[in-house]
């Protein structure tokens, strides 16, 4: 029998009381941080970072545990150019036919819009598959 990859981990730890509430404390302070991200930078960022940050993403919860998400990073200029094609395609459609006025009206003042050049520009694209069904599962 062949052992899941994601069963292999450490046993739950414990902390005390002044610990948890550090910890819960620096995590509450990373997250008011956080900001929505509409401007992209061209500067490149090194690929072990990119593979790091992907594992981290890959050990998320799911149901029973399997863990049912695929990641792929984009770097061709041509696949780039033809993701950018496409979702600005979607956008439009989104835009012209499916958006609410009031998501709309909600988008206004971010100055989002159909154009998305930040998906040719931007060094690495990370394409997120989900695995419904398949062989592989325990």
């Amino acid at each position: 029998m062949t052992k899941h990859p994601f069963r292999e981990f450490e046993c739950y730890r414990e902390f005390p009381p002044d610990e948890m509430r550090r910890r819960v404390s620096d995590f509450c302070d990373l997250m008011q941080r956080r900001r929505t991200v509409r401007e992209f930078s061209d500067r490149p960022v090194p690929l072990d970072i990119i593979r790091t940050a992907l594992a981290a993403a890959g050990t998320a919860p799911s149901g029973a545990n399997l863990q049912p998400w695929h990641f792929v990073v984009v770097s061709s200029a041509d696949m780039k150019r033809r993701i950018r094609a496409a979702a600005e395609a979607e956008e439009k459609e989104f835009y012209e036919h499916r958006a609410s006025a009031e998501w709309l009206a909600a988008l206004e003042p971010l100055g989002t819009g159909v154009d998305k050049p930040f998906l040719e520009t931007a060094p690495y694209l990370i394409a997120v598959f989900a695995q419904k069904f398949g062989e592989g599962r325990c």
